[in-house]
């Protein structure tokens, strides 16, 4: 895998991800990777999840057993709330 982080020349934050064959294995499997934002660029706090689906519903049915109830998801819209 690589990862970088970069600063562009209007001041916005880049983060990049190149995955492997192997990663994308990993994600046809069922198993997420999961990356510490500051281990990509210092300073950024959270974390990034990857997952993989054949679709945006079978997505969705993921995330409910990979995340926590009371996670907040503010850029989803109440429709897609399915948590």
């Amino acid at each position: 895998m690589i990862r970088f982080g970069a600063t562009q020349k209007n001041g916005r934050a880049l983060v990049g991800l190149g995955l492997e064959e192997e990663h994308l294995v990993r994600l046809k499997a069922g198993k997420p990777i999961a990356l510490k934002l500051d281990e990509i660029v210092p300073g950024l706090v959270g974390d990034l999840l990857i997952f993989y689906g054949k679709d945006r519903h079978a997505m969705l049915d993921d995330l409910a057993v990979l995340i926590k109830p009371d996670t907040i998801f503010p850029t989803v819209t109440p429709a897609e709330r399915v948590f």
